[in-house]
């Protein structure tokens, strides 16, 4: 065999090479993909969508969650079962309107005022983790994230924002402890919200 031919050897066996790489990577990437979307049927599947016509509302929350509209001057809250009989905090997520057609107000004065409220409620009981203007729900919004450790180690996450005279807050609270078990479904609900009719 002459030195083109053991070079065209080599070639082809380094094209075979290539060519099982490939498709080794590709079958992994469609595995990935498949189960990936199989998971996220099955999570989804988990969720029940909520909807409130006054405020033409809707979001999706976990099925055993109890729904409580109404429940302490909110649109609606949804509470998550007890872990067990020792169980002291439920996770919850509520939402609130607020109508300011009476005194109307832009999401930057409307920021400053809840936070002062939220201030002057915990004082030096919490820590803030997060206060930035983001995008929500199609439009500017404020998230405001906090650790409030006595008694339950709570973190408390709220996101406002004013829509047609409208303030909108959506308030999730769980303890630390069950933050990596909740988080998914908290995010899930935050990410489901709408107002169809906006």
């Amino acid at each position: 065999m002459n030195t083109t031919d053991k070079e065209q050897e080599k070639a082809e066996l380094a094209a075979r090479k290539k060519k099982i790489l490939l498709i080794s990577v590709g079958s992994g990437v469609a595995t990935l993909a498949v189960g990936w979307l199989i998971w996220l049927a099955i999570f989804s599947s988990q969720f029940i969508t909520f909807t409130e016509n006054n405020y033409h509302i809707a979001i999706k929350y976990p099925r055993g969650w109890t729904v409580a509209p109404g429940y302490a001057g909110t649109v609606v809250t949804f509470v998550s079962p007890k872990e067990d009989g020792l169980d002291t905090f439920q996770e919850n997520l509520n939402i609130a309107v607020m109508d300011l057609s009476q005194q109307p107000m832009t999401l930057e004065q409307y920021s400053e005022l809840a936070i002062k409220q939220m201030n002057a409620v915990f004082k030096t009981n919490i820590e803030v983790v997060e206060s930035k203007p983001i995008t929500y729900a199609g439009g500017p919004a404020y998230k405001y994230k906090v650790k409030a450790p006595n008694p339950d180690d709570l973190i408390l996450t709220i996101i406002w924002f004013i829509r047609d005279n409208q303030a909108y807050t959506i308030t999730y609270i769980g303890q630390a402890l069950f933050q990596e078990k909740y988080q998914p479904k908290f995010d899930e609900m935050v990410r489901s919200f709408s107002i169809p009719t906006l």
